[in-house]
């Protein structure tokens, strides 16, 4: 965990802006693999995102970052081809990078397997059935989406929007009777 509270909040921000533009690109590579302009938006991200990690010690979200930035640069330089596997292989890695992001900012363990993942990544082990492409969306599994995200993120699951359900009590009592709102707080 990123000791520093002041670090531990500007690295949260700026990963959850980074693994959001990774997505949004990702998305728009499988579509439009030939987008040299948004691959370059693509890489740049992975480099910022690596950089981050570097500057904090956040060696997992480094090394995946690292391994997605090479994979893009493959990419770029023509010596590899954005096909629907590879860029489920990069989902996979933005899954994992998020889980170890979510471990810096809280300590809370990831439990992911960094050289599992990078060989993943590489394509020198077979991606997890059912694993890579992200659910439209929900965030995944075991994650935990910080408020923020989710307007980004489009999910349904926008909890402040939704109004809270009618208690059968009130009906029964007049306004301002039994206990107050903020002594469940």
């Amino acid at each position: 965990m990123i000791e520093d509270q002041e670090l531990r909040d500007l690295f949260k921000i700026e990963s959850e802006e980074h693994l959001q533009k990774l997505d949004e690109g990702l998305l728009h590579l499988e579509k439009f693999p030939s987008d040299q302009e948004r691959l370059d938006e693509v890489f740049r991200e992975a480099h910022s995102m690596k950089g981050a990690a570097r500057m904090l010690g956040v060696d997992g979200v480094e090394q995946l970052s690292h391994l997605l930035e090479d994979r893009l640069g493959q990419a770029k330089r023509g010596e590899a081809s954005l096909d629907s596997e590879t860029i489920d292989r990069m989902y996979y890695a933005l899954d994992s990078v998020r889980l170890l992001v979510t471990e810096a900012v809280t300590g809370e363990a990831a439990s992911v397997d960094v050289v599992a993942v990078s060989d993943i990544l590489s394509g020198t082990a077979a991606l997890p059935s059912g694993k890579g492409r992200p659910a439209q969306s929900a965030p995944p599994p075991n994650v935990p989406t910080p408020p923020a995200a989710l307007g980004e993120t489009k999910s349904p699951e926008t909890k402040p929007q939704e109004a809270p359900p009618e208690p059968a009590a009130a009906a029964d009592s007049p306004p301002g009777a039994g206990s107050s709102p903020a002594a469940g707080s």
